[in-house]
């Protein structure tokens, strides 16, 4: 909350997304696993973008892999390039904003269907990695106030994905150095 005389809410907000990315680049460097500081991130980026939900999914072959840790349960989430919006976005390499999901052809409705979940608005960004191929996509579901996610918020998205690119990148490079 803002003090008497402080610039407000929306200088709140920014300093909150400015610290969290610090925050997300000392993970970074930590002696976590990669599981663990993906679980972090995504978590951070639920909470930093006042969201329902925020799914880190990556390219494996042709589909989009998500685990999703809640708690101790593990749960897999598989799609196909091109299934859904997320699948568009891994795809195309392009983010975007939907502000109704419903609205949208490429909405794949299964997944609320089966878990009763109900999508009202998504943001994907995409995570570019150093060639210039998607490695990954980032979906934020759902504006807790009721919302929908504009385009300070795909920015912020933006930034996040260059960081978890990276991280992701760092990490298969150090396993695969430790394997040799």
């Amino acid at each position: 909350m803002s003090e008497p005389g402080s610039p407000g809410p929306a200088h709140d907000r920014l300093y909150d997304r400015v610290r969290a990315l610090r925050e997300i680049g000392l993970l970074i460097e930590s002696p976590l696993t990669l599981q663990a500081v993906l679980t972090e991130v995504v978590e951070k980026t639920t909470d930093l973008m006042g969201a329902e939900r925020s799914v880190l999914y990556l390219i494996e072959g042709d589909e989009l892999l998500s685990r999703i840790i809640d708690g101790t349960h593990v749960s897999e989430v598989r799609l196909r390039l091109g299934q859904g919006i997320t699948g568009w976005v891994a795809q195309t390499g392009r983010p975007v904003l939907v502000p109704d999901a419903y609205a949208d052809a490429r909405f794949d409705r299964s997944e609320d269907e089966r878990s009763g979940f109900r999508t009202r608005c998504i943001l994907c960004h995409p995570l570019i990695g150093r060639n210039g191929h998607t490695i990954g996509v980032v979906e934020v579901i759902n504006k807790v106030d009721g919302g929908v996610f504009g385009h300070q918020d795909l920015e912020f998205a933006g930034l996040l994905s260059t960081q978890l690119a990276m991280t992701i990148e760092n990490s298969r490079l150090m396993l695969d150095l430790v394997s040799k």
